[in-house]
């Protein structure tokens, strides 16, 4: 009799320890999931943040290219494209003429052919 009362009293224990194992596994289940959904989240912001760089360092070299250029208010802009269009494509002294004139435009600017896109 003392037997069966002690195999009772140990199925009892082992009852209650494999419950409050399972406890305890689905805590450590549900706090691996929950890391898995922050590891997602910071993922996504990690790759906008690097998005956003990358195209801040495109935009910002683009800009130091032509900062000179970007400075310069759009008629001096304009005036500039077409007396450079005009050197390139004129006749013999329209050409000569134009060219003169782009380079006196370009150092009154304080900008280079290479300044212009």
């Amino acid at each position: 009799m003392i037997y069966i009362s002690n195999v009772i009293i140990a199925l009892t224990i082992l009852y209650f320890c494999s419950n409050f194992l399972q406890l305890v596994l689905n805590s450590i289940k549900s706090n691996i999931e929950d890391q898995i959904k922050e590891k997602k989240i910071l993922e996504e912001k990690y790759r906008k943040i690097k998005e956003e760089h990358d195209r801040n360092r495109i935009y910002n070299s683009i800009n130091i290219k032509y900062s000179k250029w970007n400075k310069l208010d759009h008629t001096v802009k304009s005036k500039i494209l077409k007396v450079k269009a005009l050197a390139e494509r004129g006749e013999d002294g329209e050409k000569s003429s134009a060219k003169n004139k782009l380079n006196i435009m370009l150092k009154k600017n304080n900008i280079t052919l290479s300044d212009i896109p």
